[in-house]
C-alpha cells in the first residue's frame, strides 16, 4: 500500500514517484541499512480466535475456534454459560468492525457465534435461527445480564442502540 506508505513517511516520495517501481520493492529497497538499524523483527504462528482452556491453574491449553468466528474479528466474549445445561461451559462471541479505511472495507462478515462444549473442549457451532443470538452490527461489547426472566446476553454496539437477547431454551 504505496499511498499509505507515503503518508506516513513523506521523505520515500521522491524514492518512489511512480507505482512500477514500488511494486517489486523489497523492504531493503524502501529503507536503507541505518534506517533499519535496531529493528525487531516479530512474527506470529497462529492469527485464529482461540479459547484457552485453564488446566487447574497449572497450564492452558489453546484450541482454535470453529471456522465461523474466523470470518470476522471478535469484539466481545461470553463464557461461563451453560446454555445447554448439560453442565460445561460454552461459548458466545459477537464482533465486526466498521472502522476500517475504504481501502480495506469494513469487517461486517459475522452475526455473533454460539459455542456448545461438549465436556472435553470441542465446540459445536449453533445457528442463529437455532440458538436465537443474532449480533450484526459494529458490535463492541456482549455480557451476560440477569434479568427477571433470566439470564440475556446485552450487546452493545458503536453508535447504535444496545439490545438484549434472550437464548432459546432448547439449544442443542
Amino acid at each position: 500500500m504505496r499511498d499509505r506508505l507515503l503518508d506516513q513517511m513523506i521523505v520515500l516520495k521522491k524514492k518512489f514517484l511512480r507505482y512500477r517501481n514500488y511494486a517489486g520493492a523489497t523492504l531493503d529497497d524502501i529503507f536503507t541499512k541505518e534506517q533499519r538499524k535496531g529493528e525487531e523483527v516479530l512474527s506470529a504462528n497462529n492469527l485464529a480466535s482461540m479459547v484457552f482452556y485453564n488446566n487447574q491453574g497449572k497450564s492452558f491449553t489453546g484450541k482454535q475456534l470453529p471456522v465461523s468466528a474466523q470470518i470476522s474479528c471478535i469484539r466481545g466474549i461470553v463464557t461461563g454459560q451453560d446454555i445447554n445445561k448439560d453442565g460445561f461451559s460454552d461459548v458466545i462471541t459477537a464482533g465486526n468492525f466498521y472502522g476500517t479505511e475504504v481501502l480495506l472495507g469494513r469487517y461486517d462478515s459475522s452475526v455473533g457465534n454460539v459455542f456448545l462444549n461438549d465436556g472435553k473442549g470441542n465446540l459445536k457451532t449453533v445457528t442463529p435461527s437455532m440458538s436465537g443470538f443474532n449480533a450484526n452490527g459494529d458490535v463492541r461489547h456482549i455480557a451476560k445480564v440477569k434479568t427477571n426472566n433470566g439470564d440475556c446476553i446485552l450487546i452493545v454496539r458503536n453508535n447504535d442502540k444496545a439490545s438484549l437477547v434472550k437464548m432459546k431454551e432448547q439449544v442443542n
